[in-house]
């Protein structure tokens, strides 16, 4: 916005002449005790002081933070200079909630300085933050926390009801779609036969059509919503099975939808579904996704995931359902991405926790990417193939 937060002036002696020292030795396991467990890469906070109502602090980014140049301000950083509040033992456990006049003034700091003065007791603060010769880096005008019980966080969303799985529920028509108008949609016809040859060539004739479609369609800056009409992409039911040409068509609009918020549809027919029947049941239906089943209109709802007999999911010594919680280990695995960040942690976690034994891990650089060789190492001296 033109109107940037002003920042504090922090180039003057530091700490503050007559700032009191604050005791920050083993900060971060007294935390625990109140509700926060901050690991490594939060451990940022190295000294604190107090001068009067105002803290300050120094923040150094741990190297298990990893590197600064991807941020604007790295995350870590920005929630460690909050900790400055906690060094006193904080009153309650407090949850920051709403941040108000932002600005970044410089990016790329891996250390800062920190002032933080409080508003409003402790539920409403000011911070500031300058780097080592006191230029400033950002500046937050309020930042309003709420408070909440330590416990309440692990009470509130047991580990038996935080897995999740697509559910396609019927809802009812909103009215007659016979008398809806079309004319104002762009339509891509996604439903013509992909037969013949293997599934990579299937994939590709499906993909062709709907991609040349959204592309024209962005090119030319078309103010009309686009509906994507495939047939058999999606299971709905327990009986269905998708055809993987078709789903990958659904993935490649998801990727366009999320580009382009509110202004794509997808519907999906069944054997007997008329295409014109589809796009008027989508455009009535104002839902991002669509499937029409024996003329019936479903949609993709995020429900509870069932657990296994026993209620645990993360251990298993047999081939299972991948839908029932658990993991399949007969077979191979394969992660794409899968010698990148999330996709080791993935590779450790089904090894350690799924008893999974043989991985296929695809990047872009294979063995050549950092880390590739002591991942494969690692898993194998687990016991995995990889």
């Amino acid at each position: 916005t033109p109107t940037p937060a002003i920042p504090a002036d922090l180039s003057h002696a530091w700490p503050p002449p007559d700032a009191e020292p604050l005791n920050t030795t083993g900060l971060y396991d007294r935390l625990v005790d109140h509700g926060y467990g901050y690991g490594p890469a939060f451990h940022g906070l190295t000294h604190a002081w107090r001068h009067g109502d105002d803290l300050y602090a120094d923040i150094t980014l741990p190297e298990e933070a990893g590197q600064t140049t991807r941020y604007g301000l790295h995350p870590a950083l920005l929630d460690a200079a909050m900790h400055v509040d906690l060094v006193a033992g904080p009153k309650a456990t407090l949850i920051p909630f709403n941040w108000h006049g932002v600005t970044l003034h410089a990016a790329g700091a891996d250390a800062v300085r920190v002032r933080l003065r409080r508003l409003d007791g402790d539920e409403v603060t000011r911070l500031d933050l300058a780097d080592s010769a006191g230029r400033p880096v950002a500046t937050v005008e309020t930042v309003v926390s709420r408070p909440v019980q330590a416990d309440a966080l692990a009470k509130a969303r047991p580990a038996s009801d935080s897995l999740l799985a697509v559910t396609w529920r019927p809802v009812a028509q909103p009215g007659p779609v016979g008398s809806v108008d079309v004319s104002g949609a762009l339509v891509i016809d996604g439903t013509g036969e992909a037969s013949g040859g293997g599934v990579p060539d299937r994939v590709r004739r499906a993909l062709r059509p709907v991609l040349a479609g959204l592309q024209n369609w962005s090119a030319e800056a078309d103010a009309r919503p686009v509906v994507v009409v495939t047939r058999g992409a999606v299971a709905v039911r327990d009986t269905e099975a998708p055809d993987p040409a078709r789903a990958a068509v659904w993935g490649l609009v998801r990727a366009a939808q999320e580009e382009n918020p509110g202004r794509i549809i997808l519907v999906d027919l069944d054997r007997a579904g008329e295409l014109s029947d589809g796009v008027r049941a989508a455009l009535a239906a104002g839902e991002p996704e669509l499937a029409i089943r024996d003329g019936r209109p479903w949609v993709p709802r995020l429900t509870r995931a069932a657990l296994p007999p026993g209620g645990r999911a993360d251990r298993v010594s047999r081939a299972a359902d991948p839908y029932d919680g658990t993991w399949p280990v007969d077979g191979t695995t394969l992660i794409t991405g899968g010698t990148g960040g999330l996709g080791a942690l993935m590779a450790r976690h089904l090894v350690t926790e799924h008893g999974v034994r043989r991985l296929l891990l695809v990047s872009r650089r294979g063995l050549d990417a950092p880390g590739a060789a002591e991942l494969r190492d690692e898993l194998t001296e687990q016991g995995a193939e990889v």
